[in-house]
């Protein structure tokens, strides 16, 4: 089993970990690997091809049955898997876009269902066919058996038997270069409660999303939506504690104690102070909850948010609100992406979490990890957007929450409603037109369907914020952006005349001139 992790973020391997250890109670032998790619920047090529190498070579000398992947899609690589290692791979998301090859088989669905490859591991040790196996599909998506569409009612009885030894591949570092915090994640409650249909948007009018497998509620770029399966949230509470008293004992036996930990459940801030309680009366070691919630979540829960700050004060427990759902501070985009909010909205929420982190420092850590989850740049996005997302940063300091936010992209995949109305409007790019990728390879994500612009000066702005993004710190991004924006403006002659490339010059200038002031701030700063 492979879980690619390449960099600092909340991917959940629980399901694949709890997997491991149930082949290994039958007998069955099972491993984890972790596989950390290197994001970019000068040698990442060559570094993710010794990775590869690496693994490819691990795993044909152990001569496996089967390979499961997970976030680590690149084709070439699946290819090597295959014929090298002599395996059956199987990869996770039968949605995946791929271009030039793919999988043996694929699966539906195993972060909520893991008992189909539970199934498939068993018959393959029987030597049984594999049909009929529910979520299996062939390499090209057909499906082998039936498929469970929705999350299955979580089963708090279930043994939390997490596989927690891993086998690392490449260096795990975060993007400051130092080791990552150990942490786990709780896959109890699935699925997402946000149900706007998407056929109710005038935004997808005339477009047609009848297709099986698309996902029709919730927002537009994500497949979960109205399909919220949960616990009583007393007995999610008791399953929460359980585990982390459960990963804090063993993580410890292993030397590793336990940091963090990553709910992944949708509508978890409703039950934050119970938790952050219970934890206390369990006599749980001090640790840090990470918690999803959309921006008007935010506003929704507040009273919540302020109990379990005043529990946590003085603990030494704190939490976040890691993976705040904003996506966009331009209102055409959040109503392109179905979100049901405003930007309004996200100015309030903004201004709360501040207050709240003022009042309790020491347990609302706001600004953490500013993983907030946006979407600049996708088919329809337009300069007007762009300079929208300027201009609410610029008053409100949103870029803090959301680092690297100005090279977003959206990525398409046929099971979300947006992929139909690209494909509606002409703006897929299949068929051995794709662009290169700078979406997925190597972030974690699955092979997506590549996109064009519907407004091509857009395209200026975004090569434009890719080429000189290296050349400025994190909360300069926002500034660059600006200036990026104001030369597609500018712009005269059609956008696909326009090459990126031609830059570098100016570019080698600049990074001299930029030399020679940093020296002269130094040397000031000496005398």
């Amino acid at each position: 089993m492979l879980h690619a992790q390449p960099g600092p973020d909340f991917f959940s391997d629980t399901h694949m970990a709890c997997t491991a250890g149930d082949l290994l109670a039958e007998g069955i032998n099972a491993r984890v690997v972790h596989v950390y790619f290197e994001r970019g920047g000068t040698g990442a090529a060559a570094a993710n091809a010794a990775i590869a190498d690496e693994l490819v070579a691990s795993l044909a000398a152990r001569a496996p049955g089967l390979v499961v992947v997970e976030h680590c899609w690149d084709d070439a690589l699946l290819a090597r898997l295959q014929r090298e290692a002599g395996a059956i791979v199987v990869e996770t998301d039968p949605w995946a876009v791929h271009q030039t090859g793919g999988p043996d088989l694929r699966l539906a669905h195993l972060q909520t269902h893991r008992e189909p490859l539970l199934t498939l591991a068993r018959r393959l040790v029987a030597g049984a066919p594999l049909d009929g196996i529910t979520n299996l599909r062939d390499g090209g998506g057909s499906p082998l058996g039936p498929e469970r569409m929705h999350p299955p009612r979580p089963d708090s009885k279930r043994p939390f038997r997490p596989l927690l030894r891993r086998e690392v591949i490449g260096r795990p570092r975060d993007a400051m270069g130092q080791p990552h915090v150990v942490r786990r994640t709780l896959d109890t409650n699935a699925g997402c409660p946000f149900s706007k249909p998407a056929a109710d948007n005038p935004v997808f009018e005339g477009v047609d999303l009848s297709a099986d497998g698309v996902a029709r509620q919730g927002c537009a770029f994500c497949e979960l939506g109205g399909d919220y399966k949960a616990l009583p949230w007393r007995e999610t509470v008791a399953t929460h504690t359980a585990q982390i008293c459960t990963l804090q004992r063993e993580l410890d036996a292993l030397g590793s104690p336990l940091q963090e930990v990553v709910l992944r459940d949708q509508h978890a801030l409703r039950y934050l102070p119970e938790l952050v309680a219970a934890l206390l009366d369990a006599g749980a070691a001090p640790v840090g909850l990470l918690v999803p919630g959309r921006g008007d979540a935010i506003l929704r829960f507040g009273e919540q948010l302020e109990r379990a700050a005043q529990l946590a004060t003085g603990t030494g427990h704190w939490f976040t609100i890691y993976l705040i759902g904003f996506e966009s501070f331009s209102q055409p985009q959040l109503d392109l992406y179905n979100k049901g909010v405003t930007v309004a909205e996200y100015a309030e929420a903004i201004a709360r979490m501040r207050a709240l982190q003022a009042r309790y420092p020491d347990a609302f850590a706001l600004d953490r990890y500013a993983g907030s989850s946006f979407i600049l740049f996708n088919p329809w996005t337009t300069l007007d957007d762009l300079e929208a997302t300027v201009a609410f940063c610029k008053e409100h300091g949103a870029h803090r929450f959301a680092q690297g936010m100005t090279l977003t992209r959206l990525r398409l995949y046929p099971n979300l409603p947006l992929y139909w109305k690209a494909r509606a409007d002409g703006l897929l790019a299949l068929g051995g037109e794709a662009p290169d990728d700078r979406g997925a390879a190597y972030t974690g994500y699955s092979a997506e369907a590549p996109w064009r612009y519907q407004h091509p000066t857009v395209a200026i702005a975004e090569d434009i914020q890719r080429r000189l993004h290296a050349h400025v710190r994190p909360a300069e991004g926002v500034g660059l952006l600006e200036a990026a924006v104001r030369f597609a403006r500018a712009w005269v002659g059609p956008a696909e005349a326009f090459d990126v490339d031609a830059l570098g010059a100016l570019e080698a200038r600049w990074l001299a001139l930029r030399a020679r002031w940093q020296r002269t701030d130094r040397q000031r700063a000496t005398v």
